[in-house]
């Protein structure tokens, strides 16, 4: 009976993540964690200093950081 209830739950979990819909919400996402971390200064400028305010000081810094090593210009 427990078998049963773990193939069903497979089952599902396998249609659910090859739905066209759930393969675009994840490539959007990507998207935009990416563009998050190559362009912060233009998000944050997008939301009004918000997002500054909402993620930790030594989070953005590493961020900044991080663009510097990768040789992105950012000043």
């Amino acid at each position: 009976m427990e078998l049963n209830k773990v193939s069903q739950r497979v089952k599902l979990i396998t249609k659910v993540t090859s739905s066209r819909w759930f393969k675009l919400g994840l490539t959007v996402a990507a998207g935009l964690a990416l563009s998050l971390i190559l362009y912060p200064a233009a998000w944050n400028l997008a939301l009004g200093g918000l997002l500054e305010k909402v993620v930790p000081t030594p989070i953005y810094n590493a961020v900044h950081e991080l663009r510097h090593l990768w040789g992105i210009p950012c000043h």
